[in-house]
C-alpha cells in the first residue's frame, strides 16, 4: 500500500497565496509501485457556500441555485445545463442547441484527477485518442471519424487556437466538445467538430483549494486554486491556479516536469460591465517520448498488414532519451456590456506563444506482415510559435409581434504564424526489430548539425469571418436559429533558408447555416440543421513510413456539408442525446505512385453517414 505524507496545510495555503516561483517538494513515502492515480483528499477552504460562484452572477441567481444542485457538481451527477461558448450567441442552454455538444465539467475533472487533454479523451465517449500527449504536443485525436492532429479543432474561451502546445486542465472551468461542423460558430474547422476549453473565471466569494497526490506512477503533483474579491466594493476579483508536477509516469523510462501559473483579474465598474484579463505561463518537460507507429499500406490506402493487439502500455517502446521540452505563454482580455434592454456588446482577444527548445522523437515503421520495423529518431529545436484570436459581436434583443429575435451581427478571426531555424541534425536508424520483441535502447548519438542561418517564418495562415445570426423563438415549441458566415482563407508556406514563397492560397466564400428546434415539453427538444463551411486543405506530411511526392505542400480550400437531426432529454438526472448526421467534403487521399511513393490528391467527394 502507497503511503502518502500531506504536506502542512497552512504552510501550503500561505505559500501558494505569495505566487511564489517555485513550489515545496513534496515528500512521498512507497512500500510498494503503484501504477494507478492515487488521490488525496482535497484541502478545501470556501466561504460562503459549498462553491464560490463566479463573477457576473446576480444575488438573485444565487439565491435560486441554493434551491437545485450547482450545474455540473458532483450533487447533480456532473450534468451540464449549458454551454459557456456557443460560437457568436454566447452562454446558451444545451436543449436550445441544434448542435451534438459534450461538457465536462470542473468538478467531473477534479475528482477524476484530470490533467491533461488525454484524460477527457477518456471521459468523453465521442472522443477516440489517436496519439498521446506524451508524444510530445497536443494529443491528436478523431470526432466523428475524422482526425484532429497538431491542435486542429481547439478553442480557448471561445477562440481558435492551432499550436501544439498542450492544454492544462486545472485552471480549466469545463471542456466543451462540439461534435459536426462547426465553422460557422467558430471559423473555418475540420468537419469532425471542434473542443473548447474554458478558463476559471474570478470568484465573488473567497477560494481557496489545494489537492495533493500523484498522475500515476511516482508522478507527484501539488494543485492550488485560490480566488476572490479585492475590494470591498467587489468592483475587483481574482482567480489563482497553480500546479507543479514531477516524477516518473507509470509508463518504464518515462518522466514528467511541468510547471503552470494562471491568472485572471476582473473589473466589475457597473452591474452590467465586466472586462476580464487572463495570463497563463506553462513549462512542460517530458523524458521518453511516446513513438508513433506507422502501418504499411496497399495501392488502395487499405492496411497491407493486419494489426496485432496493443503492446504493454507500461513497456516503453522508443528511445529514454526522446525528449520534449516547451513553453506557452497565454493572455487574454474580454468586456461585455449590457448597454440597455436590448444591445449587449461583447468582445475578447488573445495572444498565445508556444517554444519548443527541444523535440527528440521516434517513429516506429512496420515494413511488412512479419511485422518487422525500423526505428527512426530524429532531433528538433528551437520551434517558435505564434497566434492571434478574436471576436468582437453586438446582439440585439427584440420582438417583432408575438416573434422573439436575439440578432448577433460581428467578426471573428484568427492567425497562426510558426517558425525555425534551417538548421537539420540528421536522424538515427535501427533495423532488424520486431512487433513482438522487447525493445532495444542505446545511448544518445551526437547529432551533427548542417544548414546553419536565422530563425525564418515556416507558415502563416489566417482566417477572418463576418457573419450575421438570428436566434428566433416562435413560440414555447418552435425556435429557429439562421445564419450567413462570410470567411476569407489565406495561407503561405516558406523555404526555411531562403524564406521564399513555395504555395499559398487565398480564398472567400459564404456559407450559410439553418436550424429548426421543437420542443414538444420543456425536457425533449428535437432539432434538424443543416450547414456549410469554407475549409483548409490538408498538409501534406514530411514524416512516416509513407514518402509523399508533394511533401509539405497545402491542398486547396473545399466546402464542406452537414445534414444532422437529434433530439435531446433531461430526464431522471440525466442529459440523454442522440443524432443522425451525414457529412460531406472534398475526398483527399494518398495516391500510389507505383515506385514506393505516394502523392496526397484531392479529387471526389467523401460521404460520411453515422449515428
Amino acid at each position: 500500500m502507497m503511503k502518502q505524507h500531506l504536506l502542512n496545510t497552512s504552510a501550503i495555503t500561505h505559500f501558494l497565496r505569495l505566487g511564489c516561483g517555485s513550489l515545496a517538494m513534496l515528500t512521498i513515502e512507497q512500500s510498494a509501485y503503484a501504477q494507478g492515480v492515487t488521490p488525496i483528499p482535497d484541502i478545501t477552504v470556501v466561504a460562503p457556500s459549498d462553491r464560490a460562484p463566479a463573477r457576473g452572477q446576480r444575488s438573485g441567481q444565487r439565491a435560486a441555485a441554493r434551491s437545485k444542485p450547482t450545474e455540473g457538481s458532483e450533487a447533480a451527477g456532473y450534468k451540464p445545463e449549458t454551454a459557456t461558448n456557443f460560437g457568436p450567441f454566447g452562454k446558451k442552454p444545451i436543449l436550445d442547441i441544434p448542435y451534438s455538444v459534450n461538457v465536462i465539467s470542473a468538478p467531473l475533472i477534479q475528482n477524476r484527477l484530470a490533467w491533461q487533454s488525454d484524460d477527457i479523451y477518456k471521459i468523453s465517449p465521442v472522443i477516440q485518442l489517436r496519439t498521446t500527449s506524451a508524444r510530445g504536443g497536443e494529443a491528436n485525436f478523431k470526432l466523428r471519424g475524422f482526425v484532429f492532429a497538431n491542435a486542429d479543432g481547439r478553442a480557448e474561451d471561445g477562440m481558435r487556437v492551432q499550436n501544439f502546445a498542450l492544454a492544462p486542465l486545472e485552471d480549466k472551468e469545463r471542456v466543451e466538445i462540439y461534435t459536426g461542423l462547426t465553422s460557422f460558430l467558430y471559423g473555418p474547422a475540420n468537419v469532425g467538430g471542434l473542443i473548447n476549453y474554458v478558463y476559471k473565471r474570478p470568484t465573488d466569494a473567497p477560494l481557496a483549494d489545494v489537492t495533493v497526490g500523484n498522475y500515476g506512477g511516482l508522478s507527484a503533483f501539488v494543485h492550488g486554486d485560490f480566488g476572490g474579491p479585492i475590494d470591498k466594493e467587489g468592483k475587483f476579483a481574482y482567480r489563482l491556479n497553480i500546479v507543479g508536477q514531477s516524477g516518473d509516469t507509470s509508463v518504464d523510462k518515462q518522466s514528467i516536469k511541468r510547471d503552470v501559473l494562471t491568472a485572471a483579474l476582473s473589473w466589475r465598474p457597473t452591474k452590467d460591465l465586466t472586462v476580464t484579463g487572463i495570463a497563463s505561463h506553462a513549462d512542460y518537460n517530458i523524458r521518453g517520448v511516446d513513438p508513433f507507429w506507422n502501418f504499411p499500406v496497399n495501392a488502395d490506402g487499405s492496411s497491407s498488414v493486419r494489426h496485432p493487439g496493443a503492446p504493454d502500455a507500461s513497456v516503453f517502446y522508443g528511445q529514454p532519451f526522446t525528449s520534449f521540452t516547451v513553453q506557452r505563454d497565454r493572455f487574454s482580455l474580454d468586456f461585455n456590456w449590457r448597454i440597455n434592454e436590448i444591445f449587449t456588446a461583447r468582445a475578447s482577444y488573445m495572444y498565445t506563444m508556444n517554444t519548443t527548445r527541444e523535440f527528440v522523437y521516434s517513429n516506429n515503421n512496420v515494413l511488412n506482415t512479419s511485422l518487422a520495423y525500423t526505428q527512426v529518431t530524429a532531433y528538433n529545436r528551437n520551434g517558435h510559435e505564434y497566434g492571434n484570436s478574436g471576436y468582437a459581436f453586438l446582439d440585439a434583443a427584440f420582438d417583432t409581434g408575438f416573434i422573439h429575435h436575439k440578432l448577433t451581427a460581428g467578426f471573428y478571426g484568427n492567425d497562426y504564424r510558426s517558425a525555425r531555424d534551417p538548421a537539420n541534425n540528421g536522424t538515427k536508424t535501427l533495423t532488424g526489430l520486431r512487433y513482438w520483441m522487447p525493445p532495444v535502447y542505446y545511448a544518445e548519438p551526437g547529432w551533427i548539425q548542417t544548414g546553419f542561418g536565422p530563425t525564418r517564418t515556416l507558415t502563416y495562415s489566417n482566417n477572418k469571418n463576418a457573419l450575421i445570426g438570428d436566434d428566433i423563438k416562435l413560440n414555447e415549441q418552435w425556435s429557429l436559429l439562421v445564419g450567413g458566415n462570410y470567411t476569407w482563407l489565406h495561407g503561405t508556406n516558406f523555404n526555411n533558408s531562403t524564406g521564399a514563397v513555395t504555395a499559398s492560397y487565398d480564398q472567400g466564400r459564404l456559407s450559410p447555416t439553418a436550424s429548426l428546434i421543437f420542443k414538444p415539453v420543456e425536457w425533449i427538444s428535437t432539432y434538424g440543421t443543416y450547414s456549410e463551411s469554407l475549409q483548409s486543405g490538408a498538409t501534406v506530411s514530411t514524416t512516416g513510413v509513407m514518402r509523399f511526392t508533394n511533401a509539405g505542400q497545402t491542398l486547396p480550400p473545399f466546402v464542406g456539408r452537414q445534414y444532422e437531426v437529434g433530439a435531446k432529454a433531461d430526464v431522471g438526472g440525466m442529459l440523454l442525446t442522440a443524432a443522425f448526421f451525414q457529412i460531406e467534403q472534398a475526398l483527399q487521399y494518398a495516391q500510389y505512385n507505383n515506385d514506393g511513393t505516394y502523392t496526397l490528391v484531392q479529387d471526389g467527394r467523401q460521404r460520411t453517414i453515422g449515428v
